[in-house]
């Protein structure tokens, strides 16, 4: 076989062998090692990667492009049309001048298209339950790789790992892998794909990364081009996203529920962005799953007793909106958001709200450094009926895992009856290294509900420290990071824990 391997990528044509990633994964590695190139790229940037989604921000920021940036994936193509129209004359800070280098270099690298391959091991200690933007391991140890190739219409990626000791009993994953294609201005994928729902930093009350990416088709606009008509036009560059996907087997209340999403971004002012969005699980094994339950859905009829029959009740429905406007006022630099999700409906408008609310502020420093910190508060506590166990996460047939993946939250990490209230800062070197820290303040399962939660059993009172390093190397991508969890029980007990991690990718060349 390694024998077969060999000649395969001396020929260039390891695509034959590529099934064998799915087949045998303990030779997969190898594999991608002696099939890849440095040449393919990707038509998507998945959530995770802090540093470029900070130089994207302060690009924005800047107003020297216009991308709209608070759903992901985002498409590269639209990345990189706009920082290649900006005009090096009117980039005058060196902070600025650092983050536009770095956004073209990696736009220029995911935009050839032809083979590329990658690497990745991992390792952990108390892997963090209440993940945030930033991409980290989520089991003690992980080993894996990827194979991608991009086209002019189509791309494909086929990734896999390996993990230890897996809370989910999945040892080994396919999480990022897809196809996609091109057609117009459209993308359509199917696959693995991460997402992420609104503003925040530490969490999307909708639809964030916390869990693995869920299996589903997807449409994505490519390029966020205004309306040409002069009605819609003001609404500026726009955006949609939608997906289908199916939830995991083996739960406590439905079993493979359908699960869909929708939003719509807009930018009708170069500082402000609006995003609306609804989210539905429906359909399963023993539902029904036909075009009138799938309409009564669409429609909002889905309230037991009053809209529909409660054994008709089409499912569990999440919709609401975001806002992020920078500098709304005075000379900045800095920005606001806020994301309201409604867990329920009534007379048609979402209720039993989720919130979140968070301030940023950016600059650089007399030695180069350039900065961005932020303050976030974020609710998943809505005020339900009173003597209520909490109603967030958790709807109609829905109400035991719910709103959930394989044990983890498709939303906000702190599942239901949570409250949190953090403050971040990165600093970035001119050569690209990132050093950031967190503190937070988290009040988990404030009700105590005895029902499945997806990160503790009891209410608990917890202060989190977290520090993280990134950097370029030959080598490849080097992230190490540590952290400390000190938890107040309802039973009285306490702890003090510590957490780290060490994290190594590197993409292959000829």
């Amino acid at each position: 076989m390694l024998m077969d391997l060999e000649t395969a990528a001396a020929r260039g044509r390891c695509a034959l062998y590529a099934p064998a990633i799915w087949r045998r994964p303990a030779i997969s590695l190898l594999l991608i090692v002696l099939c890849g190139s440095a040449e393919g790229g990707s038509p998507w940037l998945e959530p995770g990667d802090v540093g470029l989604r900070q130089d994207i921000a302060l690009l924005t920021d800047e107003d020297l492009i216009s991308v709209p940036m608070t759903f992901w994936p985002m498409s590269w193509p639209q990345v990189a049309r706009e920082v290649a129209r900006v005009d090096p004359a009117r980039v005058t800070r060196d902070d600025v001048q650092a983050a536009l280098r770095r956004v073209r270099a990696r736009a220029a690298r995911e935009g050839r298209t032809g083979w590329t391959s990658e690497a990745r091991i991992a390792a952990a200690g108390h892997p963090t339950p209440l993940r945030t933007f930033a991409e980290t391991p989520r089991e003690e140890g992980e080993i894996g790789g990827a194979l991608s190739w991009l086209g002019d219409r189509f791309a494909v990626r086929l990734e896999g790992t390996a993990v230890a000791d897996p809370d989910d009993d999945k040892t080994f994953r396919p999480d990022g892998s897809y196809l996609g294609l091109t057609l117009g201005n459209w993308m359509l994928s199917a696959g693995y794909l991460q997402r992420w729902w609104g503003p925040g930093w530490e969490g999307s009350n909708i639809l964030g990364n916390n869990a693995r990416p869920v299996p589903t088709l997807a449409i994505d606009r490519k390029y966020s081009d205004p309306f040409e008509t002069k009605w819609l036009s003001w609404l500026g560059p726009w955006s949609l996203n939608a997906f289908y996907g199916i939830l995991e087997n083996d739960r406590e209340d439905i079993d493979r529920p359908h699960f869909l999403g929708l939003r719509i971004t807009v930018k009708p002012f170069d500082a402000l962005e609006i995003g609306l969005m609804r989210t539905a699980q429906w359909c399963g094994e023993g539902r029904n799953c036909d075009w009138e339950t799938f309409e009564n859905l669409i429609t909002g009829n889905d309230n037991p007793g009053e809209t529909v029959d409660p054994e008709f009740e089409p499912g569990n429905q999440m919709a609401g909106y975001d806002v992020r406007w920078a500098s709304p006022f005075g000379t900045g630099p800095w920005a606001i958001y806020y994301h309201d999700i409604g867990e329920d409906e009534s007379g048609r408008r979402p209720i039993f709200r989720l919130t979140q609310f968070g301030v940023e502020t950016w600059g650089q420093t007399g030695s180069g450094l350039a900065w961005r910190a932020h303050a976030e508060r974020a609710s998943t506590n809505p005020d339900c009926a009173e003597g209520s166990t909490g109603c967030a996460y958790r709807g109609g047939p829905h109400n035991v895992e719910g709103y959930s993946y394989y044990g983890r939250s498709l939303g906000h990490a702190m599942f239901y009856n949570g409250e949190m209230i953090s403050g971040g800062l990165a600093l970035t070197t001119p050569a690209g290294d990132r050093i950031s820290g967190i503190v937070r303040w988290i009040d988990l399962n404030q009700r105590e509900s005895g029902r499945f939660h997806t990160v503790v059993d009891q209410n608990e009172e917890r202060w989190n420290l977290e520090l993280a390093y990134e950097t370029e190397r030959v080598i490849g991508t080097l992230r190490v990071g540590v952290g400390a969890d000190r938890g107040e029980r309802a039973d009285g007990s306490t702890y003090l824990a510590g957490r780290g991690f060490l994290e190594l990718e590197h993409r292959f060349g000829r």
